[in-house]
């Protein structure tokens, strides 16, 4: 019993602890993926911002940028390099503004700002804190992005690049934002796309599981009706061969003693016949079945017989004694002694007779 109890209990708790399982499973792959997509997407869209303003600044003369001239506002080194900054701006809606850069000694200054307002940064002025990022790209040349970062006109994304002329000397650094706002767009749509994979895939697995364990439920419930009919069967099978046993036991002594059983209807109508009636009648059982009791008085009792069998019936008394004249079927008469009590249906009411008769006289 305590192993049935145990079994119970590990069958009831095993679904739900692989369904906890899974879910936890899940949560976790959904924090990894989206860490993963998160980490990538950013990842690309510093790369992208690499490309954009590695192309913008190879697309600039270099030989404007070296110049001392490119200081003067007015000059044709500023104007040329301002129309193309503004033209790149103009292709690139992504980005807020570009910007140029030299360094002039132990300083980095503003040389080219393509801003239209008011707040536009004069050539040669001095950046009072520029960052690690813009030093390291006048010692290395290697392009760099950073952020989001907050200043004073607003969050951004920052692309750097070196400006080299044709010997490879770093005259100046171009420089782009991008407003952070874009940037977090972009991150939080790839963040909605990789919580709706992680939860679809926690659907299908939850629905999976389910599947399986409802599927698994009703194996068990057809394995148990399986061996409940089983069983059933074996015992209907005793009991078969029970019946058979007894059946052939009560044939043997009917046999044995020269009688036959029989079962009548209401109406007196035999529906079954066991033992001797074909040694006594001429008749086999299968022959008398569905004929009546009178279909066998002789003609010259038929009359008498019959109202003392309808008496009986009627009167649902049982058969003690009684006394009867058969016709066997080849003509001879015989006397036979029957005796019978009412078969009583779960109802309470009789539905015929069963009993016995005994040959006790035959006359040719």
């Amino acid at each position: 019993m305590k192993i049935k109890i145990k079994e119970s209990i590990y069958s009831d708790f095993f679904p739900w602890f692989n369904a906890a399982l899974i879910s936890i499973a899940c949560i976790i792959f959904g924090i990894f993926y989206t860490t993963i997509v998160v980490n990538t997407t950013k990842n690309n869209v510093k790369k992208e911002l690499s490309i954009q303003v590695n192309t913008a600044a190879a697309a600039l003369h270099p030989e404007y940028i070296g110049s001392e001239k490119l200081l003067d506002m007015h000059s044709l080194e500023y104007t040329t390099t301002l129309e193309q900054l503004r033209r790149v701006t103009a292709a690139n809606p992504n980005v807020h503004w570009y910007y140029m850069m030299a360094k002039q000694g132990e300083n980095i200054i503003w040389t080219v700002d393509p801003d239209t307002t008011s707040e536009q940064t004069p050539a040669g002025e001095i950046w009072d804190n520029p960052t690690e990022d813009v030093w390291e790209i006048f010692e290395t040349g290697e392009s760099s992005v950073t952020g989001p970062v907050t200043d004073e006109w607003g969050t951004w994304v920052s692309a750097m690049a070196a400006i080299k002329n044709a010997q490879g000397e770093i005259v100046g650094v171009l420089g782009l934002d991008v407003e952070a706002k874009d940037w977090y767009t972009q991150i939080n749509a790839q963040i909605r796309r990789a919580c709706s994979i992680s939860f679809l895939v926690w659907v299908i697995l939850e629905l999976s599981l389910v599947a399986y364990f409802v599927r698994l439920k009703y194996i068990k419930h057809i394995r148990a009706l399986n061996a409940d009919l089983q069983r059933e069967l074996e015992d209907r099978k005793d009991i078969e061969e029970m019946l058979w046993e007894a059946e052939n036991r009560f044939k043997d002594i009917t046999q044995s003693c020269g009688d036959w059983c029989w079962e009548i209807d209401n109406t007196g109508k035999y529906t079954y016949v066991l033992g001797n009636c074909q040694e006594a009648l001429g008749y086999t059982a299968k022959e008398m079945v569905g004929k009546n009791v009178t279909d066998f008085f002789p003609a010259e009792q038929a009359d008498q017989l019959t109202a003392e069998l309808k008496d009986g019936l009627e009167r649902h008394a049982p058969i003690k004694d009684w006394k009867n004249a058969k016709k066997t079927k080849d003509g001879r008469t015989i006397t036979v002694v029957s005796n019978g009590v009412p078969m009583i249906d779960q109802d309470g009411c009789v539905v015929g007779y069963r009993g016995v008769s005994r040959v006790i006289l035959t006359k040719k």
